[in-house]
């Protein structure tokens, strides 16, 4: 069981924290800034509006080095073991399972980042912008690196009325009047600790009580992976049980997801 929890938390942190913006498609607000400390909290860092943090050049790179002189580790420490934003979870299968292992880290937070393009596709309803992957699928790692390569974060429903915007703005896109039922990712998950949803896109606890009767249950795939991630979840003769509500489900399973943007 401890095993499964490092290795969840792990898994929290080089994943929903990753920036996975390139270099080439990064506008900055500001001169990014940068904060050394150590954590046991994966949610942390997004309640403090930060991101684990990406190194794409040496100008970069050179930031992160002064950043940890100014910090004093080094006058205390010989060596540095840090996490970084970079992770390959995406690429993990069922089979393959998620490895952890105990070890002591820096994090190094990274603010005010966005991106110069735009994307057509986007959706504006109540002051958000939504982005719907009606055409693919990706495992939940991949769908929040790849919202957070638009500058949006994997949905998070907090309340009735976030939940309604939601409904509104996938009615426009015209979906639910030619598929029965939508399954889509959003950031909700208990990856840090079992039991314990968090939105991955705010670090904010889950509280808002749309589970589909039943869930979260955690069902286990096999003797290493269970349910750490939500869906909402939509079938048209499913009654209210299946009514835009939550299901966890396994992490590294494609489905839709709905992108949004979050307000300042």
């Amino acid at each position: 069981m401890e095993t499964k929890r490092l290795a969840n938390f792990v898994a929290i942190l080089l994943s929903f924290l990753a920036v996975g913006l390139s270099s080439k498609n990064i506008k900055p607000l500001i001169r990014p800034s940068y904060a050394a400390g150590s954590t046991t909290s994966a949610t942390h860092l997004r309640t403090h509006v930060m991101f684990l943090v990406s190194i794409n050049n040496l100008a970069q790179l050179n930031d992160v080095i002064r950043c940890i002189q100014k910090s004093g580790h080094m006058n205390l420490n010989n060596n540095l073991d840090m996490w970084t934003s970079g992770n390959d979870l995406g690429n993990a299968s069922v089979e393959r399972g998620i490895q952890g292992c105990e070890t002591l880290f820096l994090l190094l937070l990274l603010t005010a980042l966005q991106l110069a393009a735009q994307d057509t596709t986007f959706g504006l309803f109540r002051q958000k912008e939504y982005y719907f992957s009606s055409s693919f699928k990706l495992n939940w790692y991949k769908a929040v690196e790849y919202c957070r390569s638009r500058g949006m974060f994997l949905l998070s429903v907090r309340n009735a009325e976030e939940r309604e915007a939601v409904i509104e703005y996938l009615d426009s896109t015209g979906y639910t009047k030619t598929h029965k039922g939508l399954m889509a990712w959003i950031s909700a998950n208990d990856l840090g600790e079992e039991g314990e949803f968090h939105w991955a896109s705010t670090g904010e606890r889950v509280n808002y009580q749309n589970w589909s009767e039943t869930e979260p249950n955690d069902y286990k795939i096999d003797d290493c992976n269970g349910e750490d991630c939500a869906i909402l979840e939509y079938w048209s003769e499913g009654g209210a049980n299946y009514n835009y509500t939550f299901n966890d489900r396994f992490c590294g399973r494609e489905y839709l997801f709905i992108c949004e943007t979050l307000p300042a």
